[in-house]
């Protein structure tokens, strides 16, 4: 059993703990409380996908002032997904 799972949607934390039938009722009881939770966050932020590096991402944030307004939360790269 994994000691601990990120992920940004349920289908992936159930990809992840869901890899043996051992572990499907984890899986379950994961995505159970997640949304659970998430849904205490109902209009509380928003999110969103940039096709841009991180780096211009971040120079992006920078040169609107948003840096401390809006953050990345997560980073893919080619290759990963």
């Amino acid at each position: 059993m994994p000691a601990a799972v990120t992920a940004t949607a349920s289908a992936e934390v159930a990809a992840c703990l869901g890899v043996g039938r051992a572990l499907a009722r984890a899986a379950v009881q994961v995505i159970y409380h997640r949304s659970r939770l998430q849904s205490k966050t109902k209009g509380k932020g928003a999110n969103d996908a940039v096709g841009l590096g991180e780096k211009a991402t971040k120079e992006l944030l920078d040169l609107l002032n948003l840096a401390g307004v809006l953050s990345v939360a997560g980073i893919n790269k080619l290759g990963t997904a």
